[in-house]
This record gives structure tokens, sequence and C-alpha cells, in this order.
């Protein structure tokens, strides 16, 4: 089911021009607005089409020249009760255009032109058509009108919604369409004042949570928290949340995942705390539904207070074990959540709980996963600066775990590790004189060549913006090593090598 592109950009002013004028030469001269009124009444179905791309322009004509709008409306209701459905989506696919015109140049007729004229047409459509082609051009044209401001409150809550109800109550509307219309009457829901919202929207929203189609309650738990801005929290605790319950246990996973994808917005309207036990599910659930919950999960816990959050610490390992191990846009999107997590935890849980995951990912197989998890622990290490020891004790696991493994791939995420941990401030210049400068200095004359084209890029990369720092004797005592470290590099047997060190060259002279 195709999403409806609600309060998104929309290019308004754009001005349909007819690449497929089929007019008789004779026309060639006539206005716009004449060649309209003429082909509204054409027995040729491509002519009363073609009136249906040029009402803009005709109406546009008419109020330049000063000639009467009805024709136009009326051209316009003509096509839209046309015969021929080609003809009845052209012409309704126009009428927020339209309308726009209207409210632009019409400033004190447009609005009532809208509500009374071309706004019937939509929803007489959208009620009683009986095509769903026709019914879903009419629903298109009816977002269109909300999302450029062309309805004003009053019809929005006692005319669009009840007809948007009346709709979705249709046993004949097909599946897409009620699923069209429910995200609609969610959209919509947030625009009601709330006496009306409870006394319309409540119940029949309820009412959608528990549908047949369990396309039409993914999209109720994908809009949850758009439904709940229509009410207050006490409303929300005491009307709404039994349904989001149902939804979270819902059989279909989809749901499911919809329903931990949202959490974090839901919890902004409701007691967060009466979500916990079906976050807590997700941690057992299939891994589609952890998914969605993992992507958000770090804005979900921080509106729960500190003694909540470290319940959850020690489920976060399970995470790392999935069913389907090719899912690695899972494990990316976890090794993410680990840098979200480390400003919600105090640094002996960020040592004792996220470091050992990160560290677990950054020796995944996918690069990807690696990448963003060098960013996680550069995160937790930033974090841990406020305990020295700790900072000290993980940082020097990760050196004896990686400087000088046997494998010149673990050798190659630690000199990646050093980059990352300089790129974020992660440590400080004396850990980098004592610390990553020798290593790199060390793995500078790696026997493999990508570790020593890793040191070479860095020199062009991060660590040249403490060029000027690390070839300055008096800040850098190993000053001279890294320059002779530098030439050493410039020689390299290796092209690409020698290429960055060159150009690292090039960068510390200037």
């Amino acid at each position: 089911m195709a999403d409806i592109n609600f309060f998104g950009d929309s290019d308004q002013n754009y001005l349909y021009q007819d690449p497929l004028d089929i007019a008789d030469p004779e026309q060639d001269e006539i206005s716009t607005y004449d060649k309209f009124l003429n082909d509204t009444k054409s027995s040729n179905i491509s002519r009363r089409i073609n009136a249906g791309r040029f009402v803009v322009g005709a109406l546009k004509s008419a109020v330049v020249s000063g000639e009467a709008v009805e024709p136009v409306l009326q051209g316009l209701r003509q096509l839209v009760d046309d015969e021929e459905i080609s003809v009845r989506v052209e012409a309704l696919g126009r009428i927020a255009l339209v309308s726009r015109v209207c409210v632009d140049e019409e400033a004190e007729l447009g609005p009532t032109v809208v509500r009374e004229h071309l706004l019937p047409l939509l929803l007489d459509n959208l009620l009683s058509a009986n095509t769903s082609q026709v019914r879903k051009a009419s629903l298109t044209a009816l977002v269109e009108l909300v999302e450029g401001n062309l309805l004003d409150h009053e019809a929005l809550c006692e005319t669009v919604i009840p007809a948007v109800l009346r709709c979705l109550e249709d046993a004949d509307a097909s599946g897409e369409l009620r699923g069209e219309l429910a995200q609609v009457l969610c959209k919509l829901a947030p625009l009601c004042n709330p006496e009306i919202a409870d006394k319309i929207v409540l119940f029949r929203f309820n009412e959608l949570c528990i549908d047949d189609l369990f396309q039409i309650r993914k999209i109720c738990a994908s809009c949850f928290a758009d439904v709940c801005l229509a009410f207050d929290e006490e409303t929300v605790d005491e009307k709404l949340i039994p349904s989001y319950k149902l939804l979270c246990s819902d059989g279909i996973w989809g749901v499911r995942k919809a329903c931990a994808e949202s959490f974090p917005e839901v919890a902004h309207r409701c007691t967060a705390r009466d979500l916990l036990p079906f976050f807590n599910e997700c941690f057992k659930d299939l891994d589609e539904v952890k998914g969605g919950m993992i992507r958000n999960m770090a804005r979900f816990l921080e509106r729960l207070p500190e003694y909540v959050r470290v319940h959850f610490l020690p489920k976060f390992a399970d995470l790392v074990n999935i069913e389907n191990i090719r899912n690695w846009r899972f494990r990316d999107e976890l090794a993410r959540q680990l840098g979200e997590l480390c400003p919600l935890y105090s640094a002996v849980h960020i040592c004792q709980y996220i470091v050992p995951i990160a560290i677990t990912l950054i020796q995944d197989r996918v690069g990807e996963v690696v990448k963003s998890a060098l960013e996680a622990i550069a995160i937790a290490l930033r974090y841990l600066a406020v305990d020295p020891v700790l900072h000290d004790r993980v940082f020097t696991e990760l050196i004896d775990m990686l400087a000088s493994h046997s494998n010149w791939k673990k050798r190659q995420i630690f000199v990646n590790l050093l980059v990352v941990l300089v790129k974020n401030e992660a440590v400080s210049s004396e850990t980098m004189l004592q610390v990553i400068v020798p290593q790199m200095m060390r793995l500078a004359k790696d026997k493999v060549n990508n570790i020593r084209l890793g040191v070479a890029e860095s020199m062009t990369g991060e660590l040249a913006k403490h060029s000027d720092f690390l070839s300055n004797a008096e800040s850098n005592p190993q000053a001279e090593q890294w320059m002779e470290t530098l030439e050493s590099l410039k020689n390299d047997p290796d092209l690409e090598v020698r290429r960055y060190a060159t150009r690292a060259a090039a960068v510390q002279q200037h």
C-alpha cells in the first residue's frame, strides 16, 4: 500500500502544461479560457481529459482578464461528474490547484468557493463513486487540500473527518482504500479540537486497531503517536493505551514491529512506564521486531528513570545473537545505538555493559558494522574520561587485543580505531603522544601493505589536523621520528602508500 505524503513538500505553484494537446487547428488562436469551455463539452474523451489539464490555466486566465469564474467551476463540476473514469480522475487531480488559485486570487471568496463548491465535489466522489480509482483520486486530492492549508478548521472537523469515517465504514471500499483512509484519519486527528476528537475519532480509531485487515492495524500502530496528539495524557492512558497494548501483542509481526518503532513517540503522550512490559517483550521477539525496537531504543529509555534504565543493561548483550546472521543491518543499528546509550548511563555501566558489545561488533565481518562500532567505542571512551582508571583499562584492553594481533585484519581495525579516537577527541593530547603516535610509527613498518596504507591515509586525514603539533619538536619529543616515518612511507614499495604519504608531506610543509 502506498503511503500518502501528509504535510510533506508539495509543488503547489506548478502550472500543468498539456503535452497531449490534440485540439483542432481552428482552436489554436482562441484563449485558454474558451478552449477549456469548448473541450468540456466535446464528445471526444481525449478532449475532455485535455480540459481537465487546462482547468488551472483557464481559471487564471479568467481572473487576469476579468471574465466570469463560475463557467470554469461549472466546467470542472461537469468533468468531475463525467461518465468516463479517466476524465473524472484527471479533473479530481486538479482540484487542489484550482483551490490554491481561488484562495490566492480571490482573497474574500476563495475559502468560500473551496468549502462550498470544490470540497463537496471531492467528498461526493469519495463517498459514492462506484470505482476505487475515482475514490482514491478524491482522497489524494483531499489530502492535498489539507497539506496546502486550503481548508479551515471548521471544514476539517465538521465535514472532512465525518466523511472519512463514513467511507471507512463502507463495506464496498477496497482494503487498499480503507488503509489509506485510516492513515488520513490518523493524521487528521491532531487537527481536531479535543471535544470533536473524543466524540467522533476515538471510538472509530479503537475499532480500527482490531480491524480484520492487518494492514489497517499496522497503520494504526505506525500512526498511534499522531492520534495521541489529539488527546490529553489522561485520555491517552485510559482510552487509547489499551488498544496499543493489543497492537503490541498482535499475531502479525509487522504490526508488532510498527509498535516497537513508535515506542518513543507514544511514550511522550502517556505514562512511559506503562509501555515497559511490551518493550521488554521485544527482546524475546523475532529479529524484525527487535530491529524496530533497537532503532529508537535510546530515545525510549531516556524517558525512563535511571533505575529502570539500568534494569535493561544485561539484556543488551542478547541483541548481538540474532537468528539471521546475514542481517548485518541489525548489527549496524545496534552499534549505532550503543553510542546513543552512553549519555544515559554511568561510567561503570558503560564499561561493564556497553563497551563489551562494541568490542564484539568491531570484529564483525561487515565493514559498515565495524565502522559504526568503532564510533561507539570512541563515544564510550569520551564518556569514560570522567573515570581515568576505567578509561585506561578499556584503552589498554583494546591495544592488547588488536595492536599486535597475528591476523592483519585485526591490526587494520586497530589503525582505524586510533583514527576514530583522534577524530572524536576521545583521547587526551598526552595519550596521543604516548600511545597513538608510537603505535602509528610501529604500524607504519608493518609487513602488510593495507596496514601501512591505513597509516598513510590517516596522515592526510585526521592526523593531518594535528600535523603542526606532531611535527613540532617542542610539543612532540618524537617529532623527528614522526617525520622519518613519513619519509619512509614516501619511499614505500606500494604505490598507494607512496601517494598518500607524499600528500601528507605536502600538508606538513604547509
